[in-house]
């Protein structure tokens, strides 16, 4: 083992010395057959540990089983076969935003389960017999091809072999299909050992794994996949929304959100994308203010006798009270005078629009930096005046107006 490999090894060691003990002791007491690592905690630890783990997974983990299997525990079992399983690995990216640059590294994913195969046998390492001198050699089996060995190691003759079935090591896998809750968007997950067989379709997960590449049929284009680590399954959301609004609930989000900003635009993840604004920055904004946007009050392209659809229609008792309309990072969100050629001049106006069609009294226009508050303030004819236009920034210096568009205001 390389040194550098054994000081990652020794890392590994420390870390389960400090966070670990418990959890490894029931493997120890075979109550379970994986430790599950809080990447948080990783992270909490040794930084450059958690940096490593994500940029090379591959090393880093076997180092991380290398070390679990070495651990000094007082017990007669093994913990040579045990499975070390990641989670709570952040930032977690959508199914739409994985590219070219997070190949081969670990990422982490929610979606719901479409798809699940039956879980089979998988060889993990194969044990043959030379037909020849009877010699026993072991290949490990690491790509999608059953591998033979190439020569016998006793008589170094090219076989013929015969597959030792009861001496090869076999592991349970299994195939799922998840798709992105936001969109359309879905990716094959392929996962082993103690994590199958636990999911059916319309299962919410969270997935922990490593996006792999390969050659679609001969193109010069490759299919991608994710290797699967780990597989959680997520609750329910809480379908009782806040009594009162809670101005910490903003501070609390606008810092998410800045750093949420931040993140799309370093990596450049198909932020011109309104869906990643809607699903990155609006939903979280709408929680904050108390809507609970798994419920009837908060309705997703709502199309009630409007000649478009409203990206979120919050409404009060059944009625309309709120437009909300969403655009992408890179779309320019100001007043109705402004003239910036990245600014969509359609936009406040599509807006007021679904308001008066739709009868509210408040429309919300935002890219997900800049948020504009239209308030219809006539009672005998439509006539919307902004009540508010901020920056991401200041948002929680004007919880008094943005009060207004609650839920609560609106009962």
């Amino acid at each position: 083992m390389r040194p550098e490999n054994v000081e990652i090894k020794e890392r590994w060691k420390e870390f389960y010395r400090r966070y670990c003990k418990n959890e490894i002791s029931k493997i120890a007491q075979n109550e379970k057959t994986s430790l599950v690592v809080n990447f948080g905690e990783v992270e909490k630890y040794d930084p450059d540990l958690a940096d490593d783990l994500v940029l090379h997974p591959d090393g880093i983990r076997r180092a991380a089983e290398d070390a679990l299997a070495d651990f000094d525990i007082a017990a007669e079992t093994s913990l040579e076969h045990a499975r070390v399983r990641f989670s709570n690995i952040y930032p977690s990216t959508k199914i739409y935003e994985l590219s070219s640059d997070d190949v081969n590294k670990m990422v982490s994913i929610e979606g719901i389960v479409r798809k699940s195969s039956d879980a089979e046998p998988k060889v993990l390492e194969a044990a043959f017999e030379c037909q020849r001198c009877g010699n026993l050699t072991n290949v490990e089996q690491t790509g999608k091809e059953f591998t033979e060995p190439h020569q016998c190691r006793g008589c170094e003759r090219q076989g013929p072999f015969r597959l030792l079935e009861d001496q090869s090591d076999f592991v349970d896998a299994q195939k799922l299909r998840v798709q992105d809750i936001s969109s359309t968007e879905a990716i094959d997950v392929n996962i082993e050992g103690d994590i199958t067989g636990s999911f059916v379709p319309g299962d919410r997960v969270n997935v922990t794994g490593v996006l792999r590449a390969v050659p679609d049929d001969g193109k010069t284009t490759f299919r991608v996949f994710l290797e699967g680590n780990n597989v959680e399954r997520l609750g329910e959301e809480d379908e009782t929304p806040p009594t009162e609004f809670d101005p910490e609930d903003i501070e609390e989000f606008v810092d998410d959100a800045i750093s949420t900003v931040a993140h799309l635009e370093s990596r450049n993840i198909q932020h011109q994308k309104e869906l990643v604004t809607r699903e990155n920055l609006v939903t979280p904004f709408l929680k904050a203010l108390g809507w609970n946007v798994t419920n009837e009050d908060v309705i997703v392209e709502y199309n009630g006798d409007t000649d478009g659809y409203v990206d979120y229609q919050l409404m009060c008792d059944g009625t309309p009270f709120v437009c909300v309309e969403a655009k992408s990072l890179g779309t320019t969100i100001a007043d109705d005078s402004n003239f910036d050629t990245s600014y969509d001049p359609n936009a406040a106006k599509q807006l007021r629009r679904y308001m008066r069609t739709t009868g509210s009294e408040y429309g919300v226009l935002t890219n997900g930096k800049k948020y504009v508050i239209y308030e219809d303030v006539s009672d005998d004819r439509p006539e919307e005046e902004i009540l508010l236009s901020v920056t991401l920034g200041d948002l929680a210096q004007y919880t008094d107006r943005l009060a207004r568009i609650t839920p609560v205001e609106s009962s």
